[in-house]
């Protein structure tokens, strides 16, 4: 799970990854950039990039 985090210490917001395994994150201003080992045995690392639409969903469950 990806939580977005607010200045005060509460959560602002949640999303799923791409995949299990999240090796590296980053944000370039407007896109969300994970990189993932998608099967430990195959060593197969891949790079995702994620537009967030919503990220209100987790929270209001």
């Amino acid at each position: 799970m990806l939580t977005k985090w607010n200045m005060n210490g509460t959560i602002a917001g949640q999303i799923y990854p791409a995949a299990e395994g999240t090796i590296g994150i980053t944000w370039d201003g407007t896109t969300l950039w994970t990189s993932q080992k998608t099967c430990e045995s195959w060593l197969d690392a891949k790079i995702f990039q994620i537009d967030i639409i919503d990220d209100q969903y987790i929270l209001n469950q």
